[in-house]
């Protein structure tokens, strides 16, 4: 009789054990997860500044960005303007494999948008959440999340503005919608 109850209390351990180990393995792989996923979104941030970095200064000079129009990802490549992996045949992506576009603003030839489209909610989030105000890029004048526009501070347009950047929280939770079909367009000067 004893040696059945040992066997029983054996059996329930070893369960107890399978159970605890089970709860570890689930929380190490959405801890796994998570972490990939900030990489992820440091790689994008990466590529919108790399990108804003590298057309600056290739057209400054010239002092405007009427050749963007109409360049193929193959001679944004050529001209060492995007990483040699963000190019897929003729298009441009993104690291979380959205389409990319690079091109004069509406704005005139003196400014240029980057577009990053078929963003997750969170990404939208958090994209549009970047600190903006470091030494490689200097030159943001607007954001366009899903159509909702945020300018600059200047001309008369306060920064408490629900227009104004950078954008708040609040207005980052408004503009980004579910899923993944967001949009953010940068434009810089």
């Amino acid at each position: 009789m004893q040696s059945s109850q040992q066997n029983g209390n054996t059996m329930i351990e070893a369960l107890s054990a399978i159970a605890v180990v089970t709860m570890f393995t689930i929380a190490g792989i959405g801890l796994i997860s998570n972490m990939i996923n900030m990489f992820r979104e440091q790689v994008l941030i990466g590529q919108v500044q790399d990108i804003q970095k590298k057309v600056s200064e290739r057209y400054r000079l010239e002092g405007n960005y009427a050749d963007l129009s109409g360049k193929t990802a193959e001679q944004f490549e050529k001209e060492l303007l995007i990483p040699a992996q963000m190019r897929s045949g003729n298009e441009i992506y993104h690291r979380m494999g959205g389409p990319v576009k690079i091109e004069v603003s509406d704005m005139g030839n003196r400014y240029f948008n980057i577009t990053f489209s078929e963003l997750t909610q969170k990404n939208c989030f958090n994209l549009s959440q970047m600190t903006w105000n470091n030494t490689n890029t200097v030159d943001l004048v607007r954001i366009i999340v899903n159509d909702k526009q945020f300018d600059l501070p200047v001309k008369g347009l306060k920064p408490e503005n629900d227009k104004a950047l950078p954008i708040t929280l609040k207005k980052a939770s408004e503009s980004c919608k579910s899923g993944d079909e967001n949009e953010i367009v940068w434009t810089f000067q």
